[in-house]
């Protein structure tokens, strides 16, 4: 592996009135603060060594993520005052590869009763705006402003000229108010079929995608409204509209609509859904029957995931919040709050129900390993399988089972004295487990525990990819149709024992065992 160093700008003294934001067109100064001196260890308990945090504080929906000029940018919910919501901003950090992240200073800080809630950024390289030039186009960030004295959210612009280390905001902001109370989390593309922006933006509380276009970014025309439609337990939040090649053939396309929600999630807590229709650049609709919701992730811990924009190849990468708001706010003390999950590559792929949202790993990851530890072909044991010869807190593993016809089998990670995760399959329900109720010996919060499942009917053999890093393990199972992530907190730094299991008293097969360790991108 290469090893990676990741500087920061963000150790010296910050004046966010001189930051991020130009105070040209009358925008207000903002309060000073000092950012500490101190290196984050990047090595403490329950810091992922390769998933995105912040040094320190609270950060939660990720905003924002494109692709420009050779570095991929993630803006992020950011409170830059401590570990709890509060103060929203967008953080910054820039990567090369979509892991290894340089944490630069707020990019668009709060301003007087205007939170900066989630949205996108689109490059701008005709400069339909006009707020840059055809030699110098603007990076724009759309955002929701959020005002607690009106009670209105409404769609605002910040612009950059240079690569999105300052931003201005728009002299006439906002370009798309509704008057409105809960009308947030836009996200824009370019429409290259029809020559405009495109941008989809919740009526939260209505349980509605609406459907805008404009020439210009700045003059928006109200096209359509989507929904309510599938789960409705919650505010819908941070749409997603993307076009997919239907498996890898990229003369077959399907448009897809990602609508997170919060609570009403598939544990109830939050989730993220998706529908799989046609888009004819004004109006969505289904071509599926969505009676009930089609999940992207079955665990607790995937929430207001959206793609990159303007990617330098054809792929369409979606990265979500690590964390579920049932509980974001009670976790273990940490100088930190939240990651990203790993970026996932998305596609679909025909299946006897309709078209299905595949989401595996992006190829980058395997970057990051180490070396390949452990391999075994063909295991056979009954009950416990101790792997004494490895143990890990990160780690990369794929492993095929031929399950017996009864009886739970999988592996456990992150053990340790009366603690351990475990992943499997269980022949009686044909469903994928992950059981974090056993993860922490100490951890009372009741949301955290239990086992996320998902059915996926009886297999003869079924492979599972299970990504571990210290506080979170991501499961793909029948090549990335089923994903569930959670996050977990296990009381002992040297829980990291690994073990197979069988339950039934019968010998089961392993036919592939792989166990890879994974690099830190912090050091």
């Amino acid at each position: 592996m290469k090893h990676k160093t990741i500087f920061f700008s963000s150790f010296i003294t910050i004046s966010l009135s001189f930051l991020a934001i130009s105070q040209a067109h009358g925008t207000k100064a903002q309060p000073e603060y000092k950012e500490s001196t101190v290196m984050a260890k990047y090595d403490e308990q329950y810091r992922p060594q390769f998933h995105f945090t912040p040094k320190k504080n609270w950060m939660n929906d990720p905003n924002g993520l494109i692709y420009l000029d050779g570095e991929y940018h993630l803006f992020f919910q950011h409170n830059p005052f401590g570990v709890m919501w509060g103060h929203m901003s967008w953080g910054h950090a820039v990567s090369k590869d979509m892991l290894s992240w340089e944490e630069l200073p707020v990019a668009i800080p709060e301003g007087d009763d205007e939170a900066i809630f989630s949205g996108s950024a689109v490059y701008d390289k005709n400069n339909t705006s006009g707020l840059g030039s055809i030699k110098n186009p603007p990076l724009i960030a759309i955002y929701t402003a959020h005002s607690d004295k009106k009670r209105i959210q409404a769609q605002s612009l910040a612009y950059s000229l240079d690569k999105g280390r300052t931003f201005t905001k728009y002299s006439k902001n906002p370009v798309l108010d509704l008057n409105l109370a809960n009308f947030r989390d836009p996200k824009v593309f370019w429409d290259s079929d029809r020559g405009n922006w495109t941008m989809v933006v919740v009526k939260a509380s209505e349980k509605k995608v609406a459907i805008y276009t404009s020439p210009n970014l700045i003059s928006w025309t109200h096209q359509s409204d989507f929904g309510p439609l599938a789960a409705q337990g919650g505010d819908w939040e941070c749409p997603d509209l993307v076009e997919l090649a239907i498996d890898r053939d990229k003369k077959k396309k399907s448009w897809v609509m990602i609508v997170s929600l919060n609570p009403g999630g598939i544990e109830g807590g939050s989730g993220t859904q998706y529908f799989v229709g046609n888009f004819d650049g004004k109006i969505f609709q289904p071509s599926q029957n969505y009676e009930k919701p089609q999940w992207i992730d079955f665990g607790k811990d995937n929430y207001a995931g959206v793609t990159f924009s303007n990617m330098p190849d054809s792929r369409t990468v979606l990265m979500g919040w690590m964390n579920s708001w049932q509980y974001a706010g009670s976790l273990p003390k940490t100088a930190w709050t939240g990651a990203m999950t790993i970026p996932r590559e998305l596609s679909l792929t025909k299946t006897k129900n309709g078209l299905a949202l595949v989401s595996n790993p992006i190829k980058e990851l395997k970057s990051l390993h180490v070396s390949k530890a452990l391999s075994e072909k063909n295991l056979k044991f009954k009950g416990n399988h101790s792997l004494k010869v490895i143990s890990g807190r990160e780690l990369d593993i794929t492993m095929t089972i031929v399950p017996n016809k009864t009886g739970k089998s999988g592996i456990n990670v992150l053990s340790g004295k009366n603690e351990f995760t475990q992943i499997g399959y269980d022949a009686n329900s044909g469903e994928i487990f992950l059981n974090r109720g056993t993860s922490s010996s100490s951890i009372a919060i009741v949301e955290l525990l239990g086992i996320q499942k998902v059915y996926v009917g009886k297999q003869k053999e079924i492979t599972l990819r299970i990504v571990v890093d210290r506080s979170s393990v991501e499961v793909f199972g029948v090549n990335g149709q089923y994903a569930i992530t959670d996050i977990v907190f296990p009381d002992g730094v040297k829980s990291d024992g690994i073990s197979l299991f069988s339950d039934d008293n019968k010998e089961v097969t392993f036919k592939n065992l792989t166990i890879i360790k994974m690099g830190s991108i912090w050091r």
